[in-house]
This record gives C-alpha cells, sequence and structure tokens, in this order.
C-alpha cells in the first residue's frame, strides 16, 4: 500500500540526487522530512555567503541602470550576511568557517570579481529587473498520485548573466578546498543543467553556466571558476532520465518500498546522517534522536552540500 505520508508536490536537484544515490536516505530525508537537530555549517555558511552576495548585486546594481559604490554595496552585504549568520557558534565544527571568514570571504570575492571590470554582468529582465536569486517552478508531464496535479521541478540559482554575448547561468560556491577534482564534479552536474531547463521554460535562453568557488582556508581564500556548456541534447537527456527517476520515486512510494544504498552513499559529504538507523535492528526507535523539518525547495532553495 502506499506511504501514509502524500507525495511531494515539488521535486528538485537536491531530491533527485539524494534518491537516485538512496531511495531510503530520500523517503527519510524529503519525504518524512527527518534529520539530525541543528544544520550543518557547510550550508550555514554557504547560504549566508549567498545572502551577502544577494545584497551586494543588488545593492550595487541599481534599478536606474547605475552602478553604486562597491565600499557601500560591500558594507551592506556584510551587514545582510552577519544577520544571516545570526548567532551560530561555529567551535569544535573542524572548519575553518566562521563569521570573521564569512566577513573576508565576501571581501575576497568581491575584489576578485571586481563588479566594474567583471566579463558576466547581471542579466535585467525586459521590465529592467535584475535577474538574481533566480527561481522556477516547471510542472513535469508526470501527475502527482496524491493529488493528481502535475508534479513541478524546481530550481534556483545565484544570477542570470550576460557574459561574452550569450545568456549563461552562475552560481557561487563555498568549499574547503579547490582543484581540478573541483572543477570537474560540474562537467555533468545535473544541478546545473536543470537550471539551465528551468530557465528556459521562462523564456532564457542559457547556454551554460558559470561557477565561481571559494575555498575557505585558514589563511587566506582561493578561487576557481568553470564554465559549462549545455547543450540541447545533454538537456534532452537529463530530462529524460529526471523523468524515470521521478517515476521510480512514484513506484516506491506507492509500494512503500525502499531499497538502501548500502555502499558509498552511506559515507558521502562525511556520512550520511541516517547511518544509525540503517544499522539498528529497530531502527523507529533512534528517530528520537532526530526531529522533522519538512523540506520545501521553493522556499529554501537546494540543501545538498557543495
Amino acid at each position: 500500500m502506499p506511504h501514509p505520508t502524500p507525495f511531494p508536490p515539488v521535486i528538485d536537484s537536491s531530491m533527485r540526487s539524494a534518491f537516485v544515490a538512496c531511495p531510503e536516505q530520500w523517503r527519510r530525508r524529503y519525504l518524512e522530512g527527518w534529520t539530525r537537530p541543528g544544520r550543518s555549517i557547510h550550508l550555514h555558511f554557504g547560504g549566508a555567503f549567498a545572502k551577502g552576495m544577494e545584497a551586494f548585486r543588488n545593492h550595487f546594481y541599481r534599478e536606474s541602470g547605475t552602478i553604486g559604490s562597491i565600499d557601500d554595496s560591500l558594507s551592506f552585504a556584510i551587514e545582510c550576511a552577519i544577520s544571516a549568520w545570526g548567532d551560530t557558534d561555529p567551535s569544535g565544527n573542524g572548519t575553518n568557517k566562521s563569521l570573521d571568514r564569512l566577513i573576508g570571504a565576501l571581501e575576497s570575492f568581491v575584489s576578485h570579481y571586481n563588479p566594474i571590470t567583471d566579463y558576466a554582468q547581471p542579466h535585467r529582465s525586459a521590465d529592467g529587473r535584475l535577474c538574481t536569486e533566480f527561481g522556477f517552478a516547471v510542472p513535469l508531464p508526470i501527475a502527482n498520485p496524491s493529488t493528481g496535479e502535475p508534479l513541478l521541478y524546481s530550481g534556483r540559482f545565484d544570477q542570470i548573466v550576460s557574459a561574452h554575448g550569450a545568456l549563461m547561468g552562475e552560481d557561487d560556491k563555498t568549499t574547503t578546498q579547490l582543484g581540478a577534482s573541483w572543477g570537474n564534479q560540474w562537467r555533468l552536474r545535473a544541478q546545473f543543467t536543470g537550471y539551465v531547463w528551468g530557465a528556459r521554460a521562462f523564456g532564457y535562453p542559457l547556454q551554460g553556466f558559470i561557477v565561481r568557488g571559494i575555498s575557505i582556508l585558514k589563511g587566506g581564500y582561493g578561487h576557481a571558476e568553470v564554465i559549462e556548456q549545455r547543450p540541447d541534447h545533454m538537456i534532452a537527456d537529463w530530462h529524460q532520465n529526471l523523468l524515470i527517476d521521478v517515476h521510480r520515486m512514484i513506484a516506491c512510494w506507492e509500494t512503500n518500498t525502499w531499497p538502501k544504498a548500502l555502499d558509498a552513499a552511506c559515507s558521502a559529504y562525511g556520512g550520511c546522517q541516517f547511518q544509525d538507523l540503517c544499522v539498528a535492528r529497530e531502527p523507529d526507535r533512534w528517530l528520537a534522536n532526530y526531529e522533522q523539518q519538512p523540506f520545501d525547495p521553493l522556499h529554501i532553495g537546494e540543501d545538498a552540500p557543495a
């Protein structure tokens, strides 16, 4: 019989990625809403950095089409990032990600990608609005098994930019280190293919994606940029595979059967948070160590580690 929890109305890249890695993980996090108390310092740092960069762009690139002061815009961005950081205590997290390092990262990023000389400039919509924090939700040709309404696929990324005469997506990523492996991971990343597909559905013919990474090092910051194209055949392939995976999600929900990966996915990104459940004879008894926080991709965006 179907799972007692209604099937989610919206699917995003994080949900699809989790299901492909391990359907049981998908059930626990995205269907039932379980998670460990407290938020990952990596997600928290990245979210506060994103808030700061959004504030900087919206403050610097004026609605009138003029530009503002870099210093003033950066000060405003830092204020917004501090507000997003809140009272989080980074001690004991084993990383370099602290409030001081967050402020320094914003300063370093703006200096490295000077908005006056940057070849990638934020695109404006027909009504003059900046295409920053671009979000979308597009119906899929699959009915939600709980409601009969079309399932939605959603996404949100940092901005649409004009770069060398082409429209591109652009996303900022904070990380602990950069290198060849960091750059290579984006070549087939479904997250960005889905972003291009979603933006095109709203009339923005993106050609690909610019990914800009900043590493939070003990004594400084590193920067790297990758430009990835997304031709039509890659988007069509992504879309076909997305629909296959969504049908599999529905099949698992309809039978309430959730295969476990029991492989590399269990240790990815520092270890799956549901390992304790998978090794327990009576896993539901361990749910007392978790809390329920329903995941809503239309409001909180991607939550997969970067």
